[in-house]
């Protein structure tokens, strides 16, 4: 059975649940859905990001 890659759109062999036919479509698909879930997110991101600064700050824990 053969499935169509998800970021290029080639033909290839299927395997388990592979999205992608490559390593590097798969690291793309990554930052597509990487990116779409810090849009979706936008408070928990911002969280995230309090929680990195304060980390950086002396004293900061």
């Amino acid at each position: 059975m053969n499935r169509i890659c998800k970021i290029c759109g080639a033909n290839f062999p299927a395997r388990t649940n592979y999205k992608c036919c490559s390593d590097k479509c798969s690291k793309a698909n990554e930052r597509q859905r990487m990116k779409a879930w810090q849009t979706d997110n936008p408070e928990r991101m911002n969280e995230i990001r309090r929680q990195f600064i304060e980390r950086l700050t002396p004293g900061g824990g």
